[in-house]
């Protein structure tokens, strides 16, 4: 499985960064259609889970 692209850096607060992935979006969703032989229902979702490292080494979901 191919990496998907790096995503763009939107408005960047103190508290905050955006973050967009338009182009990952967009490429999982060519794959997607792609892969169900044309027969696509309209409903083509992605998830996005954010993890984060904790103090012993192993990954935790922080965000999905």
């Amino acid at each position: 499985m191919e990496r998907p692209a790096a995503p763009r850096v939107g408005q960047v607060t103190h508290h905050s960064i955006e973050l967009t992935w338009e182009d990952a979006l967009q490429h999982a969703n060519d794959t997607f259609a792609k892969s169900v032989s044309r027969r696509l229902t309209g409903d083509a979702r992605v998830k996005v889970q954010l993890e984060q490292r904790d103090y012993i080494g192993s990954w935790r979901a922080v965000y999905s």
